[in-house]
């Protein structure tokens, strides 16, 4: 559980509050998890996992009625269901003519399905990613004392389900780079460039007036920010 979801916050920008539960429960889940894994070129490795969790009271978003009005709350919106499949791969690239280097692979797709408390159909839990994935290559040059590598990191849009409005956060794809030199056997330089293309961030929100499954949509709105690349110089030293 998180400390957050026991008191009432507020938030100025999208102008929404959500209430505490003093009532919430931890979920418990029954998982099921069956893993495959097949190692080759010494480093090589091929895993592939599959998750199935059966969760009891589990945790969303659930309208609570006060004095003051109808808020949104976390809650225990009873049972739910989440399955997992998991692709990893490590693959040595010396064979295929790049010494020292290494490609990583991982890739998630994920399905959740609960009961909506607002309007009882089945729908997504809210906060999950349906999927996600990310690579990352580097290479070991001994003879130069440096190793250099790049990174990419792909998503799928967070679905959040509130009592009067729905909303997606998506961030675009990025990518990263880093060279490291060891100058000296006690100092190590480091070069990263985050983001390198720039990315986006979208959020999509369609807010109803009042409960989303008897009252109509008043305001659809779509923000969007755009963040730049930066750059990081690390020195590490070793001392003693």
């Amino acid at each position: 559980l998180d400390f957050g979801d026991f008191i009432t916050s507020a938030s100025l920008d999208t102008g929404q509050v959500s209430a505490g539960n003093a009532e919430l429960r931890p979920a418990a889940k029954w998982v099921v998890e069956g893993v495959y894994e097949r190692r080759f070129w010494g480093e090589g490795a091929l895993t592939l996992t599959l998750i199935h969790e059966a969760i009891e009271d589990a945790l969303d978003r659930v309208p609570v009625t006060s004095s003051s009005g109808v808020f949104d709350a976390p809650g225990n919106i009873g049972d739910a269901e989440r399955r997992l499949a998991q692709v990893r791969l490590a693959l040595p690239l010396g064979r295929l003519g790049i010494e020292g280097g290494l490609l990583k692979t991982f890739a998630e797709w994920a399905h959740t399905e609960a009961a909506d408390p607002t309007t009882g159909e089945r729908r997504r839990m809210s906060g999950y990613n349906p999927f996600e994935a990310e690579a990352e290559f580097t290479q070991d040059l001994p003879a130069q004392r440096m190793k250099w590598g790049v990174s990419a990191f792909f998503g799928s849009p967070y679905r959040y389900y509130r009592f009067d409005q729905t909303s997606e956060e998506l961030t675009e794809p990025w990518w990263s780079a880093f060279a490291e030199w060891k100058a000296r056997p006690d100092l190590v330089v480091k070069l990263q460039v985050e983001n390198i293309t720039g990315r986006g961030y979208r959020l999509d929100r369609v807010l109803h007036d009042g409960p989303r499954d008897v009252s109509p949509v008043v305001l659809t709105e779509t923000r969007r920010q755009a963040f730049g690349p930066y750059v990081a110089l690390r020195l590490r030293r070793t001392f003693g």
